[in-house]
């Protein structure tokens, strides 16, 4: 069984256009709608290759989603399997400052946010009981029920709820 991590990426609109959104993710052959994938992030031809150089790419059978956000930036939202993408992650915000990538695996055992501060830095959050009450009331789990498979309840609870992030030690 593979272990899942849900990401969430918030991103200008030229971030996603020049670098998320991919119409040529597995070779010659135009995809219309885009993929997202790496690629362009990293600098390789296509999944196939990524996955030869950096590990798991974007998990499609969950497929993905991107929707503009009140503030103009974009929600991109999506799954690999097994690991974080790291060199992907520590790129795009090497390439944008202003990205901020979230990833969570599917125990739910802390929350990951990479962001720009004077560098590269993992901030986490870790999730306790209050996690599991939310997680267990009948609304949450009626929110849940109605998710696409590369969303998830996390992204949910950390906007409903304070949460104090700490620097990964």
């Amino acid at each position: 069984m593979a272990n899942y991590v849900y990401q969430q990426v918030i991103c200008s609109k030229e971030f996603l256009e020049k670098y998320l959104l991919d119409y040529y993710p597995i070779g010659d052959q135009r995809r219309d709608p885009p993929y997202i994938s790496f690629n362009k992030i990293v600098g390789v031809r296509d999944i196939g290759e990524y996955r030869e150089k950096y590990g798991e790419y974007i998990y499609y059978g969950y497929g993905f989603t991107y929707r503009e956000r009140a503030d103009g930036r974009y929600t991109v939202k999506f799954a690999t399997k097994r690991d974080y993408p790291i060199p992907a992650i520590e790129k795009s915000i090497q390439l944008d400052h202003q990205v901020k990538w979230y990833a969570v695996e599917e125990s739910c055992i802390y929350v990951s946010r990479f962001e720009w501060r004077n560098g590269i830095q993992e901030r986490v959050v870790l999730l306790d009981e209050s996690f599991d009450d939310w997680y267990g009331v009948e609304e949450t789990n009626e929110l849940g029920d109605t998710l696409e498979d590369c969303d998830h309840l996390i992204w949910y609870y950390l906007a409903e709820k304070s949460v104090t992030w700490q620097v990964k030690p």
